[in-house]
């Protein structure tokens, strides 16, 4: 096995209390919630949860395939590698195509695709996102 394939699979191990292993490039998010504003007002419900989280378990990649003629016997394929590794801090949209809200062991997660995500933490701090409304 190459050295460079090794860092991708040791890069998408999930943490070791999460209880799935996801396949191709899901991701699985601990979405990051806020009780209190600045003014000390408690949130609640939707308010207190911010498009932002951190990725405990995140899927090798995903295969990309195209059939070069009609009969679909010749084809081309590509593995693209996840590029999100777990423990990164990521934002994400509230009307994006994915994120299924999911809850595992008692505990809510966000489901999705990296091509749902919108970025990651440059500095791989926690980032405080809040979504304005204008």
């Amino acid at each position: 096995m190459s050295n460079a394939f090794q860092n991708v699979s040791r890069m998408t191990q999930p943490e070791a209390a999460f209880p799935i292993q996801p396949y191709e490039d899901v991701i699985f998010v601990e979405q990051e919630i806020e009780s209190k504003t600045a003014s000390g007002l408690i949130l609640a419900g939707e308010f207190a949860k911010l498009p932002a989280g951190r990725a405990v378990a995140v899927g090798p990649g995903r295969t990309f395939q195209a059939f070069m003629d009609a009969s679909g016997h010749t084809s081309a394929a590509v593995f693209v590698p996840t590029t999100t590794k777990v423990g990164d801090y990521v934002v994400f949209g509230r009307y994006q195509s994915g994120g299924e809200p999911l809850e595992i062991n008692g505990k809510r997660y966000l489901m999705c695709r990296e091509g749902d995500l919108a970025g990651r933490s440059a500095d791989g701090n926690p980032l405080m996102v809040r979504v304005i409304k204008e």
